[in-house]
């Protein structure tokens, strides 16, 4: 029974250290990728020249950021005009005659 108990707990230790040898490598990787990422980014930055910056700003495509979840100024003075499809009576030639109260609108 102790030998099973003994041998239990290697298998358990080993386990473990496979565990943690996965854990560094997966950082490892992931460190070396934000790396990748981070001087394709530099890469890119690079690329874009002078006379496109400024015909960038002179348009105004400088800053874009979406304003989803954000509070923007001025915006509770905007409303929308809403269309109302138009409800139509009937004058003449109803049912039950032309000298009665009309039908309701809808």
């Amino acid at each position: 029974m102790l030998k099973y108990l003994q041998s239990k707990e290697a298998e358990e230790e080993r386990k473990r250290a496979e565990e943690e040898e996965r854990a560094k490598e997966e950082e490892k990787k992931k460190a070396h990728n934000k790396e990748e990422i981070a001087s394709q980014e530099e890469e890119q930055e690079e690329d874009i020249d002078e006379d496109s910056l400024a015909m960038q700003q002179m348009m105004g495509f400088g800053g874009f950021d979406t304003t989803k979840g954000k509070k923007v100024v001025g915006n509770e003075e905007g409303a929308a005009k809403v269309h109302q499809p138009r409800t139509y009576r009937q004058y003449m030639n109803r049912v039950g005659g032309f000298n009665r109260a009309l039908d309701k609108a809808k």
